[in-house]
């Protein structure tokens, strides 16, 4: 199993097309030396478009209740949907607006 966690920042400093490029290619890379590998993304991924993750790695997003505000911002991209059996967003135990996400393995 592979897991990455991503910081999309609000304002970032790079185009964000840099770094869907290199999720790419990492995802590609990983897919390609392990092919039966499952591998996790999740992190902030603020106004980065789900649609565009998923088009560029194949990977499905898993969470689908607001975790800031009405907003979907942390997000969890899979290769497998069924490697979690259990998926809630918590009220964080850290001082955040934003609300915890945890998945659980079967």
């Amino acid at each position: 199993m592979f897991v990455a966690a991503v910081y999309h920042p609000p304002r970032p400093t790079y185009k964000p097309e840099v770094l869907l490029c290199y999720i790419e290619s990492c995802v590609a890379e990983i897919s390609h030396d392990f092919p039966l590998a499952e591998i996790v993304i999740a992190g902030d991924f603020n106004q980065l478009a789900d649609q565009d993750v998923i088009e560029c790695t194949g990977l499905t997003q898993l969470i689908y209740q607001p975790t800031r505000g009405g907003s979907i911002l942390d997000k969890v991209f899979v290769s497998n949907p069924d490697i979690y059996s259990v998926i809630r967003d918590v009220t964080s135990l850290v001082r955040s607006d934003h609300r915890a996400v945890v998945c659980l393995p079967h």
